[in-house]
């Protein structure tokens, strides 16, 4: 479920398609835990990979949410996500990245959340020569970060495609991720 907290900045955005649990915790149960939190504690000390922390993530300026807007545990499978669900969520989603000044990094998990998110934002999707020369066959074929940027106003934000921690889980690309991420820096959120 997408939500913005007014009150803090956010410089980067991982994307899922369906919060699978009702928690205000994210990847907070089984292999999820060591598979998500274990990649960001190897690259970052300040997190615990037997533990989720979403908090202290937001306070680093990362918010993890979903293209879904439905309560967390409702849409548990892709299959189950409401056509109106994904309308509200992305029309939420837009708002956020409308509002955040600074954001510079967008993630989105497993190719489906991709595939979704490119058409959505289809008409502010920057594409390189060789991008659009393969768009049809290829485009979604390469995990990490894309050859697609996202346009707002005159910047543009890197996207990256991670794989599923479930299905597909590929420690390699969510480390070079994290190290993507916290390279720039260990920026902490700014209150607004």
């Amino acid at each position: 479920m997408i939500k913005n907290d007014l009150k803090m900045s956010y410089h980067r955005i991982i994307i899922g398609t369906s919060k699978t649990v009702d928690s205000p915790e994210y990847f907070c149960f089984g292999k999820n835990i060591s598979r998500f939190w274990g990649s960001l504690s190897s690259v970052n000390n300040n997190f615990n990979s037997k533990q989720p922390n979403t908090e202290l993530l937001k306070n680093h300026g990362v918010l993890i949410t979903d293209i879904s807007n439905e309560k967390g545990g409702i849409e548990k499978k892709d299959s189950q996500i409401k056509i109106k669900s994904l309308k509200n969520g992305f029309d939420d989603l837009r708002k956020i990245i409308e509002e955040e000044r600074d954001l510079k990094k967008i993630a989105l998990i497993g190719k489906l959340a991709t595939k979704w998110f490119f058409m959505y934002f289809l008409d502010s999707i920057i594409l390189n020569d060789d991008e659009s020369k393969r768009m049809k066959t290829e485009l979604f074929s390469q995990y990490g970060k894309q050859n697609w940027q996202l346009k707002k106003n005159n910047r543009s934000i890197d996207c990256y495609m991670l794989t599923n921690t479930n299905r597909n889980w590929k420690s390699e690309i969510w480390k070079n991720f994290w190290k993507d991420i916290f390279s720039e820096g260990d920026k902490k959120t700014t209150k607004r």
